[in-house]
């Protein structure tokens, strides 16, 4: 079983969940800006 009264292990949990939203925060949003100078080419090209 998890001890969630050691703080060592509470302040690592944390941290990784910030950082894992960090991370997906970060790429959703290089994704969306990738697709939008897709969309911008595809435009320029007609």
């Amino acid at each position: 079983m998890v001890d969630f009264s050691d703080t060592r292990f509470l302040a690592i949990l944390i941290f990784d969940i910030i950082a894992l939203t960090l991370a997906v925060w970060w790429i959703s949003r290089k994704l969306t800006s990738k697709l939008e100078e897709v969309e911008n080419r595809k435009k320029r090209k007609k």
